[in-house]
């Protein structure tokens, strides 16, 4: 049976309120959308956190290990990366692994390796600026409006208040 946003989201909120692991809710994106690999980072001030990251149970583990190495800590001018791109356009981002050549390279370089043709990121935002990021990367086309997308705005939307920084 395929999780639903609310099942998703509440292991989201026991991992984040256990302060334990996210490996679950991950697993459960997975199982929903039958992606290749999720994940999701926070900003911190010019860079983006990795918050986790999970990969496919069928992904060599040496290319899940580098994704998670490369990605831990990303600095916001590495715009060739549909995360970032995501942040800095405040924006759902679509990277294709067919874009070796173009803007979000280094996304299509990741897809080819995780056997995957598209990947989108969806920000989460506060008062209208995005503090973190949620990706999911799959070996179909995804869009904002499709299904993935409805899935993953939802799951943004209900992670927004958890995860949010205190106001100031």
């Amino acid at each position: 049976m395929t999780p639903t946003a609310e099942e998703i989201l509440e292991l989201f909120r026991e991992g984040l309120t256990q302060n334990s692991t996210l490996d679950k809710a991950f697993d459960a994106l997975i199982a929903a959308t039958d992606s290749r690999a999720v994940g999701m980072w926070r900003l911190r001030g010019d860079h983006l956190e990795v918050l986790g990251f999970r990969a496919h149970p069928d992904m060599p583990g040496e290319v899940a290990s580098e994704f998670a190495a490369a990605t831990e800590r990303v600095g916001l001018d590495q715009t060739h990366l549909a995360i970032v791109h995501s942040v800095v356009n405040n924006t759902p981002t679509v990277a294709m692994s067919t874009g070796v050549d173009g803007p979000l390279r280094g996304s299509a370089n990741w897809l080819v390796r995780f056997q995957a043709s598209h990947s989108l990121v969806m920000p989460l935002r506060r008062n209208g600026e995005v503090f973190a990021v949620i990706a999911i990367a799959a070996a179909r086309e995804l869009t904002p409006d499709g299904p993935e997308g409805a899935l993953t705005r939802q799951l943004a939307e209900g992670l927004a208040p958890l995860l949010a920084p205190s106001a100031e």
